[in-house]
Order: C-alpha cells, then structure tokens, then sequence
C-alpha cells in the first residue's frame, strides 16, 4: 500500500478498533517513529500523565460509576474532592463511623470515628491509640468538698454533677465577712468596726473623722458647725479659717475699690454729670432738645449751648478743604466758571483715526453736550447722551444736489450728482444717510422747513447740508449772515489794478472796464493772471463744462488758428484727422515716435501696406498691438510673440516656437477663451499642465511625471486626497495588468493582473503566479485555486482539521500549527499551537463554550467568551467583560508600575478584590484621575479632594461641568433625588432644606416621560413642592401636579400678584412690572400685567378685555436709521385706504370678550386689499392641540402709517387744489374787471 497522509486515510470506527490495532508514535530517545498496539498504549499510557494533571471536567462517568476496588488505599484525598462532590448517596456504611462492640488495638487511619455499642462513646483514632471523644462542656467526675463558713457540696448521678453551697452564719449582725489573714486562716463573720476602715484620702474612699473644725454629729448626721442667722440685708461677710461665714453687714462706700481705666470699681461724679437722691446717674445739661445749626461744646465734649449759624461763622472757601462730594450747580453762580477755571479738554476732547484703517476712535462721553475734535479728520462731534455725531462739514468737497422750496417742503431742481445719491425733484428731503453725505440744497422760497429739513424759519439763501446721520439736515443760516449787509459797509482788500476797499466802490471801478454779458467788443488783449483757465459751460447749464487750459509756458508761445472753418482736434479725439487734412509729403520719420503704433486699417492698400514687412534692417517685422491675418502668414524668419496670437486655423513651423513661461494661473499655451487651462513651464527643463488655474501633471527636468504633486521623487508620482489610479478594459472579458518588464524590455517579470471576467485578481514574480484573490475574496499563496480566506500551497482543504504549520529549522517538535481541534464530546474549534521542544506547549484559539477563545498552558490561563467577557483564572467570564480569579483566598489584584514609581508590592497602583474589602488603592503621593474620550474627568488629588470636571479641587468634592451633574434612579419607578441639606445650628442635626427630583410620569406603563420637581423647606410645613417642569416642558408653580396645560401655570391662592420683576439698581429704585391677577370691584374687570416707577401708581395696564392702557398715552415703535437700510419713499396708499371698510361689530358672547358695540376693521376684507397688514396664528383647544383653523388679526400699527402717506397725498391734492382754486378766482375777478 502506497503511503498516504493522515488526511487521506480512511476513517476507523470505534466499534472496529481492537487491542492489536496499532499506531505510529515517536520515540523521543531514539529519535525514530515506532509502532505500538492500542492494548499497550491504554496500558502503560496512563503512567505516562502527570499526576493532578486530568481536570475533572475531562473524565467521562456517563459509563459507570468507579467501584471501591479501583480506587487506591489512601487514593481520595481532601485535595482531590470538590465542595458538596461527595453526597450522602456516595458514601458506603460505615465509611465515615464504624459501629464496633470491641475497640480495636488500631485504627484503620488517622482520624477514623468508631462508635462503641458496649459503653456507648464515640472514639477518634490520633494515629497512635484511640481518644474519647467528649461533648464540649461535659464532666465526667467532681471530687472533693468544703466546710467552713461556707460549704460546698458536690454530686454526681450519671451524666449529672451537682454543686451545692450553705453559709453557716445568717444572723444580720454578721455584717462582715473577715478573709483569712494566711494561707491556713479560715473566714469568719462579724460586726464592721472603726479600725475595719481604711483612712479615706483625696484619691480613695475610708473612714473620716468628725473632729469638730466647723462639723459637728447630730446622731448619725453630719451637719455644719454655724450660729450665723439668715439675711437678705448681709453684703460683707466675714468667715474662718474652715472657710464658715460667722458674721455679715451692709455694704458701705468705702469698701468698694476705686475704678480705673482697666478694671470696675466705684467712680465719684465729675464734671458734666450728676447723680440724684435714689443714685441715678445722668448727664448735666440744660441745653433744650432741638436742632441746631450752631453748638457750643464742653471739654467733656457736652453741647452746652446751641444758636442758629451765621454767616460769619462760615470761612472763606477753600477748594483745599474739599475732601469729597461734588458743588451743585445751585451754589455756583452765573458766570463763575471762567476758561482759566477749566482743566484741558473739559469742554472738549480730542483723538482721531488709529491704524492703517483711518477708522476714527470715538471717546466716552461724560456729559451731554460734550465736544469731541477728531485731529485726523478736523472734524467736531457732539455728544448726546449716548454717541458722538458730527456737527461740523465732514471732509470732502460739498456737493451741490438742488434746490428747495421751503414753502411746499419740496425739492424744485435736482443736480445730476443729486439724483445720484438719491434726490428727486418735486420730493421731499430725503433723509440723511452715507450716500448723500456733504450733499446740500439751496433754499429758493421762504418757508417753515418739516420733515428732514429743520422745523425753523428758512429763507434764500440758506443752504441744508446732510452730515449722512440723524434725522434733519444742519442749517447753514446764511439769510440772517448778510441780513442788513450793504455793499458799501463790507471791506475788501485793494489787489490788481482795483483800488477800493469797499464792495460798493469796487463795483463801480469795475463798472468802467466792465464787458458785455450779451454782445460787446474787447478791444485789447485779454490777458490771463496765473492759474487762470477759460472755461465754456456750453448749450446746458449742468455740472459738465469745457475747459481751455495751457501748460506753464518757458517761453513765449503763439497759436494761430488757420482762416480756415472746421473742427479742432484734440489728442482725446478718435477717426477725426482724415488723409484729406494731411498735406503730401508732411509726415516725415522724425514726426513719427519709435514707440508710435499706426492699426494697418488706418494705412490704404497697396505700397503703404508692404512697407511694415521690413524693418529699418530689411530682415524683419515687430507687431505691439494684435495683427489680424485672414489669409497665410508667412514667416522665413523667427517670430516673438509680445501679445495674443489667435487663429483659427493650423500653425506650423519648420523651426522652433518659442513661448514664454507662464503660471498655473496664466499658462503660456491655452484653449480657446479658458486663459487658465494649458500648458506652461514654472521652471528650467519643465513642463506642467494646468486647469482652472491649478497645476495637475508636471514632468520635471529628470523625467519624473508628478500629478498632484510640483516635486516628483519617482518616474510617476501620484499625491492626493484619496489619490486612486484606475484601469479599464475595452469589454469585461478582458484583463487588466500592471507589468514589470526587464532592462531589455523583452520580457514581462512581474505582473499585477485582474481578470475582469473571473473577476480573479493574481500577482506574480519571475513570470509565475505566486499569489491569487479570487472572486468570492479567498486568499491562495502557491494554489490558483483557494477554497478558504487563506490557503498556503494547493491541497484538499474542505476537511475541518485543514491547518498550516510553520515549524522551526532546529528541532521536528518546536512549531506554530493552526488547526481545527476536536474532542470526543465537544468541538473546540480552530487553534494556534506552539510547541517549543518539549517544555510544553501554549494555545490560543477556541475554547469549550460556544465561540470562545483561551489563551492557554497546559490548561486554560485566559478566556475570551462569546460577548467579548475576558476571564483570567477563570473560564467563564458570563458576566463582566474582564473576571480576574486567583485560585486561593488572597486578594486578587491587577498591579500597574513603571518606573518612576519603582516595581515592588508597595509602589504604583492596585485594583483588588479580598475577602473583607476591595478597591483601587495607590501608593504614591500624586493624583488620581480617571478620563473618557482622552480628557479628564474626575481627579482624586493626594489630599482626597474629589474633583470632576476640574483639575485642581480645593474641597472634598467640587463638580465643575457645562452639562450639569445627572443623578439617575436605578429603576423606571424610582425618583432620583438632589437633596441639598443644612445644618440646624440649634443641634447641629443635619435638615433637608430643598430637593430636586426627577419623576417618572407613567412607572407602570413602558414610558421614559419624567417631571422634575423642585423642593423647599419652611418651619410651618415642612418640605412642600414648589415648582414641576413636565416632561412636555410645561411648567407648573403653585399648582396641582398635572393639571398644567398651558407652558407656564402660575397659581396662588394667598397673593394676586403672580410674577413680579424689579430693578435692584439704585438708580432705578422702585421700576416694577407685575404679572397679577387685581380685580376691580366696581366693574368686574381685572389687570393682568402693570408696570409702575413708583409702589404706588401704576404707568402701564393690561386688561382682561385685551386693551392696553398707559398713563401717557404714548405708543411708540423703534425707527432710528441706524438700525435701517433701503429707505426709499413709499408709493401711493390712496387706494388702499379708499377700499377699506370701517365696520361697527359686537365680539360673540362665547369668544369670552366685552360684547359691546365696537368700530374697526375685518380681516378678512382687509386681506383682499392689502394682505401685508393680516397675519394668523392656528388655533388650539386646552391642551394644546392643533384645530386645524386660524384665527386672524390686523396690524394696525402698519395701517397707521399707511394712512399717514395717504394723509400727505390728500394734504399735496388739496394744496393742488388751493392753488387751482386761487388761479381761477383771479381769473374771474379778472373778467369780472373786465
């Protein structure tokens, strides 16, 4: 028979073996494999196991139990049973107590019981002879007996002893029993005498005698020696030397002590004081009571007398006297403030722009009123309580926007640059803002000025400046300015060939020379003084004019205007100078700047044209602008390129194209109009492409191609995010490869294949396959077919004992084996073995539970279960993920060290579990802390102080957490508790004082709803809930747990004031708003909220009816343009207003509300004019849920100012009208005339 692996033999059945069957076993000694018979291995095997080395739980008794013959004399010992093992059922008679009638000379074994039936006693065989054994406690025999005083008698009968004792002597003169005075003395009774005392001492009780010093014996008594009789009147007593009172009397002046700065005694009154027959002492005055303005004081600091204060006995001021406090201005009189009095910048601060950013840093403001000067800007701002804004011209150039008429409040001509920032003709101003800034208007009609012009008198020709903030335009009062001013009476200074001083003589001397507005000769030069230009407004009087200026001359010039009608052309002139104006022959080389560029369309065809084919050298052409081509460009020579070239069509050349570098941003050769897709060189010997911008591929000066990366360490380097390289085939029944050819090429050496339609993934090496992942993702090393995730070499491997083995060079026993291990009774599943050469072998793999893994020497050291529990010492860790076991009753400890702790028993850090306490026990000086997700959490420091949440606690325990502390119940039906407790100083019992409590709502139904409660404590009541906060967020104050429907229920039965909140500052002393309950019983109604200034009139009301009251009558919205932007003029609201319609109307009595007869507006017919003034809520019933219907409203604040635009527009119409109205009636006084 040909040899076959273990693998490929057939299986034998158990029923088939029999002695003679035999195996192959190794022979250590001889280094061979032998055979031996099944018969001699089960023989002589057993020798072979070590003793204690069979676990019970190895030993199979489902066959028969073991007979008493096959266990050894002296086998069983304490050792080798279990707890409880051996049961009553086990135990044969007479196995533990032999019953004999005759002890025998030895026991069968130490420690043997045997019951005697002749004299039945039980007895215990020592080793050596047998002992009776005796109950505890039990006597056998009492030998002897006393007489004397006392007399003891002693008897015994069977398994009884009795004791029994008289005393000779029972008379009561027998007081004392005296002890024998020697070891042969006998006791005796007698009556206690004197000398049987001993002598009593400060430490010890004895015998005293009454000697007389102050006692005295009245019969068996003791009493004190004392004739003093009783006296309520005795002050002064006199007693003995015994320390007895013998006399007393009343107590006199003289013997008291006189008092002194350091202790009591007796005083005589002094100076200021008195004192009255029954000893009163009071103080001498005779000054009345009253307020004084002026006192007289005495040495002994007494007011002796007290007048009004005069004025004379007040002293001069001195500011040096003022210590603090301020001067009201009461006291300070008109005028007296003068500039030397004031301190720099009292008046006015000064600052400005820091930065780069020019952005003006504002000071605080002290007062109302108060200047601040910017130096950067040179502008002034004034305080006003709460900003600075600006009161002077900002800087910049004033622009001019129109002109207003201050009589109809509207512009009547806007400038360009007015419209511009937002002036309109025939409108009103708008308001100032950033855009109209140093803007300005010019009043042309008298008027009184509204809206943002100032509400004063204005008159031509004031001017309205806007500053680009508040609401008005700042006045420049140039009217009142030159109000009453002639010409005559306003100084000018004489200049030129003028020679007046006034305004008025001026003119006249101007008068003389003066030209012509219309028409008029000059007949001299005209000259001009320095800086002066000739300007032309042309055909409109607008912001635009033509102005004739001349460079600064170094010499006479003369410009003559040819007598000829026509244009003049500027340099700013484009296609007006034509060949017509050109003179042959005029323009010559020197007229033509090197730098001059002339378009080919301005040259005529023909000669003109072929003359820009050469340069001056005649071997070349240079083109600065764009050159259009629309035929053939042919180019024998080089061509550099300073600009674009576009074509349309194809560039070829038989030399070189030059181009110029280029960026990622900017490559030098693009597609199209994508100017940041192309190519470009970012260095020498370089070449990249780039798209949108950013560099993709480069192949640097060694060949390197780079993607995703401007550096390529290799032929082809790839970097990026999630960088992958894909290859594909044309069809999936093809192959994809990776291939390592050899220097010559001619050969492929190392391949990375995937074959698409196996869907088989292969790689080898020296042109064969040495590895292989096939489609189901089974791994084969040296097998193109592997069955298994991991498969080394080819082999049948469906079999459960497949394995791979790794052995060691040295020696046939030491080797690493991964198998499949089977029991007799249980499959334990796949292992790693390792046997080092015979001194025993480890395993890790499965275990005996279901998908257990153990770790393992001889037997199981650590057990990985099913649910991840890891056991040490133990094989069934069912319960905790680690179970540490140690096999005796000594702690069972985890011990951390490292080395700056040291390694023995007493340094580091210990987890144990002993028999009478368990714990975390460190042995060095520093902090212990425990972290979750690599932060710390909780910190004990090597005080003891506890910390969470914090690293540096300075109490016991101090919590520190942005999520709060969470206490949590250990059932759905138990309250979790925050108990805050004081101490009653009274007896220093600790008292609950509040509570916080989690509720579960629902503890009998499968529900996570909880209410949290909030306790306190009061004398009266004790501990009451105060406050719940439902599960649904709702909270209840007051009220009865689970009535609250609302968010918020407030109930108080002793106080119609619900909610109170009031300012504490000092300033604001008294400003309260009360959410209350307060009916008025003269009318049934009730107030639900009220703010007051004061404890006693109230500025604000809300109703029960839903009005709101104010003691102002003052009803304001915030509207500061600060806070706005888009202001534009809101359009026509005639309309609307026109289709509103003003209902009377009475609310439902079932709506809850006053049904008396009201006037306003329906929202739904207001809806249909103008939705934007109708919102809607959903209604809901009382608990909140949704009706499914709305309830709609009017906002009535908007319809205000709407109808506010509609009043102007009528306000514009009839001022329309008026005017009409006025044209027409002097139209019919006029015919009426005529």
């Amino acid at each position: 028979m040909a040899d076959l692996k273990i693998s490929e033999l057939n299986a034998l059945a158990g029923s088939n073996l029999v002695a003679a069957d035999e195996l192959a076993i190794v022979d250590d000694s001889a280094s061979e494999t032998k055979k031996i018979t099944v018969s001699d291995l089960i023989t002589n095997g057993v020798t072979v196991i070590s003793d204690d080395s069979i676990p019970g739980a190895k030993i199979l008794f489902a066959a028969g139990d073991i007979p008493t013959a096959s266990l050894a004399n002296s086998a069983v010992t304490t050792e080798k049973l279990n707890d409880s093992a051996v049961t009553a059922a086990k135990l044969g008679n007479e196995s533990t107590v032999d019953l004999l009638t005759t002890l025998p000379s030895a026991g069968a074994f130490t420690g043997q019981l045997a019951f005697d039936t002749d004299d039945n006693k039980l007895y215990l065989y020592d080793g050596s002879s047998w002992q009776n054994l005796k109950a505890a406690g039990s006597v056998n025999t009492v030998a002897g007996s006393t007489t004397g005083e006392i007399n003891i008698v002693s008897t015994v009968s069977g398994d009884t002893a009795t004791l029994s004792a008289t005393i000779d002597n029972t008379t009561s003169a027998a007081q004392f029993l005296a002890g024998p005075t020697g070891s042969g003395g006998v006791v005796g009774y007698r009556t206690v005498v004197g000398s049987d005392l001993p002598t009593a001492t400060t430490s010890a009780k004895g015998g005293v005698v009454v000697n007389g010093n102050g006692l005295i014996m009245d019969g068996d008594t003791i009493e004190i020696n004392n004739a003093v009789t009783s006296s309520g009147t005795h002050h002064v007593v006199t007693y003995d030397a015994n320390g007895l009172i013998t006399g007393g009397r009343t107590l006199v002046s003289s013997d008291l002590p006189i008092a002194t700065a350091s202790a009591r005694g007796a005083v005589i009154p002094g100076d200021g004081v008195t004192v009255d027959v029954s000893g009163n002492l009071s103080v001498n005055n005779t000054v009345a009571a009253d307020t004084y303005t002026k006192v007289t004081v005495t040495a002994q600091g007494l007011v002796s007398a007290g007048t009004t204060l005069l004025a004379s006995d007040i002293p001069d001021h001195s500011a040096a006297k003022l210590t603090s406090g301020t001067i009201p201005t009461s006291i300070l009189a008109n005028s007296a403030v003068t500039g030397v009095k004031l301190a720099d910048q009292a008046t006015t601060k000064f600052g400005g722009a820091l930065g780069s950013d020019n952005v003006t840093i504002f000071p605080s403001g002290d007062y109302k009123g108060q200047f601040f000067y910017d130096e950067t800007t040179a502008d002034l701002y004034i305080y006003t309580g709460s900003a600075y804004v600006p009161i002077t011209l900002l800087t910049g150039n004033l622009v001019n926007a129109g002109v207003y008429n201050a009589n109809t409040n509207l512009l009547s001509t806007v400038t360009t640059a007015g419209s511009s920032a937002g002036f309109t003709a025939g409108a009103a101003l708008p308001a100032p803002t950033g855009t109209n800034l140093n803007h300005y208007v010019v009043v042309s009609v008298s008027g009184t000025g509204t809206g943002a012009a100032p509400a004063v008198a204005l008159a031509p020709p004031d001017m309205l400046l806007s500053q680009g903030v508040g609401a008005e335009y700042s006045l420049i009062d140039v009217s009142n300015a030159i109000a009453g001013q002639t010409a005559a009476n306003i100084s000018v200074v004489a200049a030129g060939n003028i020679i007046a001083t006034n305004v008025q003589s001026a003119l006249q001397e101007l008068d003389t020379e003066k030209l012509q507005l219309a028409g008029g000769t000059m007949t001299g030069d005209l000259n001009l003084g320095t800086g002066v230009d000739v300007v032309f407004e042309g055909s409109a009087a607008d912001d635009y004019e033509t102005t004739l200026a001349v460079t600064n001359p170094t010499a006479d010039r003369t410009i003559t205007l040819p007598n000829v009608t026509g244009t003049v052309v500027t340099t700013g002139d484009t296609g007006t100078v034509t060949s017509t104006m050109l003179l042959d022959g005029t323009i010559v080389n020197a007229d033509i700047n090197a730098s001059a560029e002339i378009a080919v369309s301005k040259l005529a065809n023909g000669t003109a044209r072929q003359l820009l084919q050469t340069d001056a050298g005649g071997s070349g052409v240079e083109f600065t602008s764009n050159v259009d081509v629309p035929g053939t460009l042919d180019v024998t020579g080089a061509v550099t390129l300073d600009s674009t070239l576009a074509t349309t069509g194809l560039i070829s050349a038989n030399g070189k194209i030059s181009f110029p570098l280029g960026t990622a941003a900017a490559p030098s050769i693009y597609f199209g109009s994508d100017t940041n897709t192309g190519v470009f060189s970012p260095a020498g010997d370089q070449v990249a492409i780039t798209t949108a911008g950013t560099q993709r591929v480069i192949v640097d000066s060694s060949g390197n191609v780079g993607i995703g990366t401007s550096s390529p360490g290799t032929l082809f380097d790839l970097l990026g995010t999630n960088a992958r390289l894909r290859l594909r085939p044309a069809a999936d029944t093809q192959v994809t490869d990776i291939a390592f050819g050899n220097a010559a090429g001619s050969s492929t050496r190392g391949l990375i294949r995937y074959d698409h339609n196996t869907e088989n993934m292969f790689f080898e090496t020296n042109a064969s396959e040495r590895l292989r992942i096939d489609s189901s993702g089974n791994v084969g090393i040296g097998t193109t077919t592997p069955s298994a995730l991991l498969q080394v070499g080819a082999g049948n491997t469906s079999s459960a004992n497949a394995r791979a083995v790794f052995n060691t060079a040295n020696s046939s026993t030491s080797a690493i084996r991964i198998s499949n291990w089977t029991g007799s009774a249980t499959t334990l599943g796949p292992r790693i073995q390792i046997d080092n050469s015979g001194h025993g072998e480890w395993y890790m793999g499965g275990g005996h539970g279901t998908n257990t893994f153990v770790i393992g020497h001889s037997s199981d050291r650590l057990t990985i279960d099913s649910s991840g529990n890891v056991g040490i010492g133990v094989t069934s860790p069912a319960r905790y993920p680690l179970h540490v076991h140690r096999n005796s009753t000594s702690d069972a400890t985890i011990h951390l060290t490292n080395d700056s702790t040291g390694s023995t028993n007493l340094d580091g850090l210990s987890i144990f579990s002993g028999t009478s306490t368990s714990g975390i026990w460190s042995r060095e000086n520093i902090d212990f802390r425990i972290a979750t997700n690599n932060t710390e959490r909780m910190r004990i420091d090597s005080s003891g102080n506890v910390g969470i949440g914090t690293t540096s606690p300075d109490v016991a325990l101090m919590v520190h957490a942005d999520s709060g502390v969470k206490i949590h119940a250990k059932s759905a039906s138990t309250t979790a508790v925050l108990e805050l407790a004081g101490t009653r100083s009274l007896n220093a019992v600790p008292v609950a004082v509040s509570r916080i409590k989690s509720i579960p709502e629902n503890p009998a139904g499968n529900s996570d709803d909880t209410s949290l409660t909030f306790e306190t404590r009061s004398q009266a009541s004790g501990i009451t809930e105060r406050m719940r906060i439902s599960s649904a967020g709702r909270i209840e104050i007051g009220a009865a747990a689970g009535v609250n429907t609302a968010d918020l229920h407030v109930m108080t039965a002793s106080n119609n004031q619900i909610a109170r909140f009031e300012a504490t500052n000092t300033s604001y002393t008294n400003e309260v708003m009360r959410l209350s309950a307060v009916r008025n019983t003269s009318n049934g109604t009730y107030k639900f909220l009220t703010c007051t200034r004061t404890n006693i009139v109230d500025t604000l009301f809300i109703l029960d009816s839903g009005n709101v009251q104010n003691v102002n009558n003052s009803y304001g919205a915030i509207s500061d343009s600060k806070l706005k932007e888009n202001i534009v003029n809101a359009g026509s609201q005639w309309n609307d207003l026109k289709a509103l319609s003003v209902r009377k109307y009475n609310f439902k009595e079932e709506t809850g509300n006053s049904t008396h007869t009201q006037i306003g507006l329906i929202a739904q017919e207001v809806e249909v004019v103008s939705p934007g003034l109708v919102s809607e809520l959903p209604d809901h019933d009382e608990e909140g849920n949704d009706l499914g219907t709305v309830t709609k409203s009017v906002n009535y604040s908007v319809l205000y100012v709407k109808a506010v635009k509609a009043l102007q527009e009528a306000m514009a119409r009839i001022e329309t009208l008026e005017a009409s109205n006025t044209d027409l009636l002097a139209r019919v006084t006029a015919l009426e005339a005529s």
